[in-house]
């Protein structure tokens, strides 16, 4: 399976989508809509997605958002700023970048396990 995420119609924005397009398949299935703009994806190890995004400006900015395998759900997991690229390190730690300076890497730090 191949997933694309959308611009929408403006950047910064909330129109944007996450498509699939599934073994064999030559069409894209709309999976999420209604998202930031997406900018760039990392696939997890369960094979969740996180999208780096630009939502919209009158509201509150989504940097980076998480989907659940299949898109079953997808949450904002951190706000705030817009994201221009995400990365999945080896421990699950997510960083992000948020463009804004030299310095503009952050993570979210996965939780232990217990």
């Amino acid at each position: 399976s191949i997933y694309v995420g959308t611009m929408g119609r403006s950047s910064p924005g909330g129109t944007a989508q996450l498509h699939l397009y599934e073994r064999d398949s030559t069409e894209p299935r709309v999976i999420l809509s209604g998202l930031p703009s997406v900018n760039d994806m990392a696939i997890d190890a369960q094979d969740s997605l996180y999208l780096a995004g630009s939502g919209p400006e009158e509201s509150e900015k989504v940097a980076v958002i998480y989907v659940e395998k299949e898109a079953r759900r997808s949450a904002p997991i951190s706000l705030g700023h817009h994201a221009w690229c995400v990365a999945i390190g080896s421990t699950g730690n997510v960083y992000y970048s948020t463009a804004r300076s030299h310095d503009s890497i952050r993570v979210l730090r996965r939780k232990p396990m217990r």
